[in-house]
């Protein structure tokens, strides 16, 4: 596989820096990918943990493709969640730094090595990477896409416009991207995704020093911190079932424990579209939804004394915005302030309807 640095020349080397930590449950066709893109890394001193949450036995076949070019630990696990099997990378984990991707996730080459230098820089620093969207893999009416994606992809191959309506079908293969990784992108790049908060990062900088809820945007999808610090945290928090949350929760302990978050725009990843659930796009989302809103009903009930976290789930709520909410802290931190407004004080948990959270 061309990408790939000599596996012996890694073994020679004093020790692995970087742990790549990735949970999977029932996305083979999509880890394939992932783990193509990772032979294309110019870092080359890094190990992959992989946890089959509960999952198939796809998930092994296709490890078993990249075992001689990555340095590759395979786990499977009861299923649990991605809490879980996250925690069991981590505590697999041979590197002093983790790096935690989303087994949909394809890695830019320089995503390790742009990690592994800005946490090296600073003791106490969580790095959130850059996230994009690609498509790898068409399937009709499962995939959250949007209009500009289909003219986007329209635009570089016209011949699409046939097939998209009619057939399911990859639009390229992991080799590929293995073997020519710039050409593959440039097929199925969709852009920037809306998760990286860019009107955040546009006012504060990407390193959110004025920015009280930096912990908000820790997605473990791309993002990166020394081990022990995660252990010394408590790693993931297992209270949260289905989708979403445990991240937030784990970069809420990390900042609380004195981290600081920064973004890194060239530590890019390219999240590729997949379906959210098992059915119809439109039930899977809902689904999704609800699960989303109960989590963060949970981690809002664990933290509800802290002004910052009524203020996060005011804003979900939208009787704030993030801005104003952030100015409010800094106005309590200066003084200037004695606690939170008396509309925004606490008189239980607002309510969020199940489609304001994506």
């Amino acid at each position: 596989m061309a990408c790939s640095a000599p596996l012996a020349h890694r073994e020679l080397e004093a020790a692995v820096t970087v742990s790549v930590v990735v949970p999977t449950y029932r996305r083979s066709r999509y880890l394939d990918y992932s783990l193509a893109s990772f032979l294309c890394q110019r870092h080359g001193d890094f190990e992959i943990v992989i946890v089959n949450d509960g999952g198939d036995e796809d998930a092994r076949r296709v490890v078993q493709k990249y075992e001689r070019d990555l340095d590759i630990t395979y786990l499977w696990r009861e299923h649990r969640g991605r809490a879980a099997a996250r925690n069991t990378g981590v505590e697999t984990a041979q590197g002093d730094v983790v790096v935690f991707c989303d087994d949909c996730l394809m890695a830019d080459p320089a995503l390790i090595r742009q990690h592994l230098a800005a946490v090296r820089a600073a003791e106490d620093v969580a790095v959130v990477g850059w996230k994009r969207r690609a498509l790898t893999v068409w399937e009709r009416g499962r995939l959250p896409t949007v209009e500009s994606d289909f003219l986007s992809l329209l635009d570089r191959a016209p011949a699409l416009a046939a097939r998209l309506p009619h057939d399911d079908f990859p639009l390229l293969d992991p080799e590929q991207v293995a073997t020519d990784y710039a050409e593959s992108l440039s097929l199925i790049d969709l852009g920037d995704d809306v998760i990286n908060y860019a009107d955040i990062l546009d006012r504060y900088s990407a390193t959110l020093d004025q920015f009280r809820f930096p912990w908000m945007l820790a997605t473990t999808g791309n993002m990166s911190v020394r081990r022990q610090q995660v252990l010394d945290s408590g790693g993931f928090s297992e209270d949260y079932t289905g989708w979403g949350m445990e991240d937030t929760d784990l970069g809420y302990r990390l900042h609380r424990d004195g981290v600081r978050f920064v973004v890194d725009q060239e530590a890019r990843g390219f999240h590729q579209l997949h379906p959210v659930g098992d059915g119809a796009l439109g039930q899977d989302l809902r689904v999704r939804r609800g699960q989303l809103v109960k989590n963060f009903r949970v981690f809002y009930e664990k933290y509800d004394n802290d002004p910052a976290v009524r203020l996060l789930w005011l804003a979900w709520a939208d009787a704030v915005d993030i801005f104003q909410a952030n100015q409010i802290l800094l106005e309590i931190e200066a003084g200037t302030r004695q606690g939170l407004p008396e509309d925004l004080q606490y008189q239980g948990p607002p309510q969020i309807a199940p489609d304001r959270l994506v």
